[in-house]
């Protein structure tokens, strides 16, 4: 839909937004039997996966790949082609996006080039009026704000802003062919996101020298598992998927909350090929205070290969900088010419007022409803640590679509404020370390919706759908059997995505159990018998003591730096992995 006219009678929904959570929000307001409206500000649909050369536009950049996987990432009930791969170019999920848009019929209900300028309540009548900037009014009972985090540029401030070389906001590059720094020139890219990892993985490949600096430490996971036959920095997009290796038949067994008991060894052997990479890089200069899964993990991990074998150095802070000498929280100087910074967004909200200001959305009911004014809900500003930000804006228009249509009823606005600051209060002892009061524990907060959203007999009396629910991984096809929300195309996805592979240290493409029964037995050794015997505690005190004396936990090049007895254990781990893996 294009240009229209003000709108006199109020409809049902407007969204503001076409990305991922604004056409969420349409399909699933739509299946309630509720009028929609979607206003997005450029000339057409996707948010961010929208690539654009345009610097106005906050977009992925030209190589982008996406750091979760398809699985965890796709709608529950629209699937993405194999053809993707596991890990999808942003022009696959551009595609993706507007074949899920004309799949639901939702090109009607957009209008394109339409940016929001204000909004505005009439309490009496119960009517919302959104003004756009060519004059245009929309009236509707129910806004969603579906506008991303990704909106403006984060500041760079002290102590960076006084460096006296180049520097970049990372926003300001869409790609590197026209950055062609030289031998003599010493790049710095700082930030510890997955965004830093793209950048890394590009400058990598030339030939200035090049730092990457983190402050507070970080975590790092693989996208696939890592292969001795592979190049620096390289994966196999259509590889095993490592993030798709958890179900409820591991919860059974450990904790994902309380840093995986028993599974961490296993996880870091299958990202890095060896049980001493602590915190999933085994590098002392970015050891984070953070416990697994209480902090973001960069999944990004494939870019390791170029600390490890040298050509990248690793760094703590910035400190501080005079002229173009930086000096880092550990002591150390260097003398750069750049500094590219990885600082993320910040979402803008500025068009609905004070509104914004009055309840902040980390203090929404849920992470999506105005405790003050329900009829004003957001979309996709919960950030989790792993898995995906779709993930969790489906399951979100799950909730909040009923509630819009009348099917579920909010608590009263004094509980729904009680509520959301004891969850914000959760939030900080859970992360201390993060700045950011959307972040979320993944594994919580999709049982919180669940419970808002409630689940369903229907897969307990079907036992062709029952025995996969143990076997499938956390992933939106899961959740929407789990709701009962599910016909024979669902069903006939839950094979392909049931028994996930536990692959041996060397990595490997999915290899399936020959039973359901063997493959559970498996799971429940390998993972019992390490906590067992602590070796999570071993090997990350091991790493620790390592990462104090050498500055690396782990022997990474494959040099033999560490003996015989580290080599040993990381092949008597391997062979354990691989013996028991389905």
């Amino acid at each position: 839909m294009q240009s229209g006219t003000t709108t006199e009678r109020p409809i049902d929904v407007l969204i503001v937004g076409g990305g991922w959570s604004g056409l969420y929000a349409g399909k699933y307001a739509k299946a309630e039997g509720l009028e929609v409206c979607i206003l997005e500000a450029r000339e057409s649909l996707g948010g961010v996966w929208n690539f654009s050369e345009c610097k106005a536009h906050v977009t992925v950049m030209q190589d982008t790949v996406s750091s979760s996987s398809r699985a965890v990432t796709e709608a529950s009930d629209f699937a993405m082609s194999d053809a993707v791969g596991n890990f999808m170019h942003h022009r696959d999920v551009f595609k993706y996006l507007e074949a899920y848009a004309d799949h639901f019929d939702l090109l009607d209900q957009i209008h394109f080039n339409c940016h929001v300028v204000s909004a505005e309540k009439d309490a009496a009548r119960g009517v919302w009026t959104i003004h756009t900037a060519d004059g245009r009014a929309f009236k509707a009972r129910h806004v969603v704000i579906c506008a991303g985090v990704h909106q403006s540029a984060r500041e760079i401030g002290p102590p960076v802003d006084s460096f006296k070389g180049y520097v970049y906001h990372a926003g300001e590059f869409k790609h590197f062919d026209d950055f062609d720094p030289g031998e003599e020139d010493h790049v710095v890219v700082y930030g510890g996101g997955e965004t830093a990892s793209d950048i890394i993985s590009i400058l990598a490949k030339k030939r200035c020298k090049l730092t990457w600096a983190i402050r507070g430490g970080q975590h790092f996971f693989r996208k696939t598992p890592k292969h001795a036959h592979q190049d620096a920095g390289e994966y196999d997009r259509w590889d095993n998927a490592l993030d798709t290796q958890g179900t409820v038949l591991h919860t059974l067994f450990t904790n994902f909350s309380k840093s995986k008991p028993g599974m961490r060894w296993g996880c870091n052997l299958s990202s890095t090929g060896t049980v001493f990479s602590y915190q999933g890089h085994g590098i002392a200069a970015w050891e984070s205070s953070a416990d697994w899964f209480h902090g973001f993990f960069n999944k990004n991990a494939h870019v390791l290969d170029h600390v490890w074998n040298g050509r990248v150095k690793a760094a703590p802070g910035i400190q501080s900088c005079e002229g173009r000498k930086i000096c880092f929280e550990d002591g150390t100087n260097a003398e750069a010419t750049h500094i590219i910074c990885c600082f993320g967004y910040v979402p803008d909200l500025q068009f609905l007022l004070e509104l914004a200001h009055r309840v902040p959305t980390h203090l929404l009911y849920g992470l999506v409803f105005n405790p003050d004014d329900p009829t004003l809900s957001y979309i996709g500003y919960a950030r989790p640590t792993v898995l995906s930000l779709p993930f969790m804006a489906e399951l979100q228009c799950m909730w909040a679509s009923a509630v819009w249509s009348g099917r579920l009823i909010l608590p009263d606005s004094e509980t729904m404020r009680a509520s959301a600051k004891r969850d914000y209060e959760e939030r900080k002892a859970f992360f201390p370390q993060y700045t950011n009061p959307n972040v979320i524990n993944p594994f919580t907060y999709t049982g919180y919706l669940l419970r808002k959203i409630g689940t369903s007999r229907r897969a307990w009396k079907d036992w062709h759908v029952l025995r996969y629910l143990i076997l499938i991984p956390f992933t939106p096809l899961f959740f929407r059997i789990l709701t009962g929300r599910y016909t024979d195309k669902e069903v006939a996805r839950l094979g392909p995505q049931s028994l996930p592979a536990i692959l041996s240290g060397s990595g490997g493409r999915p290899k399936h159990a020959a039973s359901a029964f063997l493959y559970c037995l498996r799971v429940a050794v390998l993972i019992l018998v390490p906590r067992l015997f602590q070796l999570d505690r071993v090997f990350d005190a091991i790493a620790k003591r390592r990462m104090r004396r050498f500055g690396v936990a782990g022997d990474f090049s494959g040099s033999g730096k560490f003996g015989f007895w580290s080599t040993a254990m990381d092949r008597a781990a391997s062979l354990f992995f691989r013996k028991l893996a389905p």
